[in-house]
């Protein structure tokens, strides 16, 4: 995540057991559910550029979603910097 997110990140992962009460944005399961918010930060001075929440049934799951999510991101800071260049030409 480091080269995601240069300016820092932080993740708080919830392990909900069988028994469990979920908040109520818990997507419905059978098995039991992970919950994992993370923040991208961005700056000299720490701002929040990023917060999410999402679940998955593993973990491992979880943190993958979180780095696919961010690499999402790139993708599409990446395709809006290019369609404001205005050195771009037309084709």
């Amino acid at each position: 995540m480091r080269e995601l997110c240069p300016h820092g990140w932080r993740a708080r992962l919830t392990v909900y057991g069988a028994e469990a009460p979920l908040p109520a944005e818990a997507p419905v399961s059978r098995v039991p559910q992970v919950g994992l918010e993370w923040t991208q930060f961005e700056g000299e001075h720490g701002r929040i550029a990023v917060e999410r929440r999402l679940w998955a049934p593993t973990i491992g799951r979880a943190l993958q979603a979180m780095v696919d999510d961010r690499q999402t991101d790139i993708i599409l800071e990446q395709i809006e910097q290019a369609a404001d260049d205005p050195t771009r030409s037309e084709d």
